[in-house]
């Protein structure tokens, strides 16, 4: 997946969302990286958020495109729902 640049490939999803995770904060692949995970927004997001992944919620934040008006209540109903007060928090920060 790393080598080929192919995001696509087929396995466990959390273990797919985190590496894709990992590779967004060193910027990897900038392009590529973001690109996948922008298509697949809601499923990566909700595994970000239920593996408590701070310090890539913060990034996604900082991002400024990915978290819109749009979906901000839908990521707020996914970290209510896994309980994870803190991503509550800087999203609600976020929306308002």
């Amino acid at each position: 997946m790393i080598a080929t640049k192919d995001y696509s490939t087929k396995m466990n999803s959390e273990v797919k969302y985190t590496l894709l995770a990992q590779l967004f904060r060193i910027g990897y692949d900038k392009d590529g990286v973001y690109a996948y995970i922008k298509k697949n927004f809601v499923r990566f997001i909700t595994c970000i958020i239920e593996t408590w992944d701070i310090d890539t919620i913060k990034l996604i934040i900082q991002n400024g495109t990915l978290v819109t008006k749009k979906n901000i209540d839908k990521l707020l109903q996914i970290a209510k729902e896994a309980k994870q007060r803190k991503i509550v928090n800087l999203l609600s920060k976020e929306k308002n």
